[in-house]
């Protein structure tokens, strides 16, 4: 009897804890089925954005068909391998607008056990024309390290953007919505050769740092830039600047001849002396033109050789092997093409774009600040509207394929020629020849140029790190960007694609 009365109550235990565990089990597993199902939710949502923004760029490009189909594909990529039963989506077309739907249904697996089979979400993404207007500075890196197809995927990329955001706006009801600036950068940014005499441009030769490779006696009439390039026969200005003088080289303060240190320096790189260790040698230390108090080069010390401007007159550039001396020559540096300043001419921003080549070395800073001119209502460009007007966005889209870079030697010039003129005369808080010591610095200037963007500007910056293996790099573009999440990483071209279409979404669809 005893033995039968614990049979009975062990079985009603279990009886009873079979009953009981029901609802327990529900109630444990209903957070994990809201999780699956809000994540499920997420992805289809984005996918939905990113299709209906991403197939709005074809439409007045494509038939009607095939901008559906596009917003078809565009969507299958959202959830592929991302979803195992995604729900298929209804494209519809109207008055120049996309919308795309789809009935999200995500089976339930411990709620069904007290009846509740499935989530069920109704999701809907549409490409209008918002209420705002846009300024996009394509902050695009052209050096050495972009050649070949990084390249041509940045063309790609950056040209993708730009019919995307002219047509997710074709119907944007307020004036002149989409402006675009390209901004290529390498060593130095390009102002464009045309803007020599511009009031800007230090025509004069009264911006600190002007006469500086010419020795200490040097008149603005002899060691003015622009007539230097004019002695040369066969070889122009290309378009390139100097950094200005510190703070100016961070800040947007408007160029005025009345200070000339916010004026801006054309680049000249001074023919380095006819000895070993110099890499910049275009013309002979010895000119007729200097007269018959010549000495043979070997009896010149090697600052002497560099600073004499006689040189620079009857004399005829060695060849240069480049086109107008950019590897070797006056030009040194000067590899990117001239910057467009805003514009909504959407035929020529692609034409800029898709005409970039690659060479050099990358100059980040340089990049930076002339995205943030270009967008502001100060010259030397001024195509900016005011930084509180109303509805109006400013986007700095800055993509660089390598790191910054300033080309240390052990003479004395400690470096090559560039955009803050030789490390030696200090413009960028050091005089060290070490090359880490350099490029900390140029990386201290970049980020405060950053900042100043950000802070003064109203400008919100996305950062792409392409193929980017450093990480001093990686970390410095994380603090230009506005947000963590606008800081962007692309490991393959395919990725850069993905990346600028989902900045373009970003763009078009923040608030």
């Amino acid at each position: 009897m005893i033995k039968q009365f614990f049979r009975l109550i062990h079985g009603n235990v279990g009886t009873t804890f079979a009953i009981a565990a029901v609802p327990l089990i529900a109630v444990v597993g209903a957070a994990a089925d809201y999780s699956d199902a809000e994540d499920q939710r997420a992805i289809t949502q984005a996918a939905l954005d990113r299709a209906s923004l991403g197939a709005r760029g074809a439409m007045g490009v494509l038939p009607p068909e095939a901008v559906a189909a596009e917003a078809q594909r565009l969507y299958g990529d959202g959830v592929e391998r991302r979803l195992s039963s995604p729900s298929s989506a209804v494209v519809s077309l109207a008055d120049g607008n996309i919308a795309i739907s789809t009935e999200l249904r995500v089976p339930t697996r411990f709620l069904r056990l007290v009846g509740f089979d499935q989530f069920a979400f109704d999701l809907r993404a549409e490409a209008t024309a918002a209420n705002k207007t846009y300024e996009v500075a394509l902050v695009l890196d052209t050096s050495g390290t972009m050649a070949g197809s990084k390249i041509r995927a940045l063309r790609q990329a950056a040209g993708d953007l730009t019919r995307s955001l002219f047509a997710a706006n074709r119907l944007n009801p307020w004036p002149d919505p989409v402006r675009i600036a390209v901004v290529p950068f390498a060593a130095a940014v390009n102002v464009g050769a045309q803007n020599a005499d511009a009031p800007w441009i230090d025509t004069k030769a009264r911006a600190p740092g002007h006469l500086e490779n010419f020795g200490l006696y040097t008149t603005a009439a002899e060691g003015n830039r622009l007539a230097l390039f004019d002695a040369l026969p066969g070889v122009a200005w290309a378009g390139c600047v100097e950094a200005r003088p510190h703070p100016y080289d961070v800040e947007d303060a408007a160029p005025d001849a009345a200070e000339p240190a916010t004026l801006f320096v054309p680049m000249f790189a001074p023919d380095e002396p006819d000895m070993n260790g110099f890499d910049n040698n275009y013309i002979a230390d010895v000119s007729p033109a200097c007269g018959k108090n010549t000495r043979p080069t070997r009896a010149w010390s090697a600052d002497e050789a560099q600073e004499r401007l006689c040189k620079y007159k009857e004399s005829t550039p060695l060849p240069l092997g480049n086109g107008n001396g950019t590897v070797v020559g006056p030009n040194l540096g000067c590899t990117a093409a001239p910057l467009m300043p805003l514009s909504n001419d959407r035929s020529g921003i692609l034409e800029t774009i898709d005409a970039l080549t690659a060479r050099g070395t990358a100059n980040l800073h340089a990049g930076i600040m002339w995205g943030w001119r270009a967008l502001s209502p100060a010259p030397p460009f001024a195509e900016g509207r005011p930084a509180d007007t109303a509805s109006n966005r400013k986007v700095m889209i800055v993509m660089t394929g390598g790191h910054n870079g300033y080309d240390s030697y052990r003479n004395f010039n400690r470096s090559a020629y560039g955009a803050f003129g030789y490390v030696s005369k200090g413009h960028l808080g050091t005089t060290s020849a070490d090359r880490e010591t350099v490029v900390a610095k140029l990386n201290e200037r970049t980020l405060e140029a950053c900042a100043n963007a950000k802070a003064e500007g109203g400008v919100d910056i996305y950062t792409i790190a392409f193929q980017v293996s450093d990480p001093a790099t990686v970390d410095l573009l994380r603090a230009c960007a506005s947000s963590p999440g606008k800081a962007l990483e692309a490991d393959s071209n395919s990725a850069l694609a993905a990346t600028f279409r989902d900045i373009a979404i970003d763009v078009a669809t923040e608030g």
